[in-house]
């Protein structure tokens, strides 16, 4: 059997959910390109906090109170 092409006709209602969802599609895909990318430039700049030396914590500064010499 011999396939023969016929064209159909499409509903044009079909046709611009069809497009709708695909705009929508693109814009997630932009928004979450977006996101990631503000992410990674803000991982970048974040900044930690230097750590302290130990003599510089207060708690090892209560500790060398009570060892006469040590300050």
């Amino acid at each position: 059997m011999a396939l023969q092409g016929k064209a159909k006709a499409v509903n044009p209602n079909q046709l611009h959910v069809a497009k709708a969802m695909v705009a929508q599609h693109e814009f997630l895909d932009e928004a979450r390109r977006s996101r990631l990318q503000a992410q990674a430039e803000s991982h970048e700049a974040e900044t930690t906090r230097p750590r302290k030396s130990f003599h510089a914590h207060p708690f090892s500064a209560l500790l060398s109170l009570g060892f006469p010499g040590r300050r």
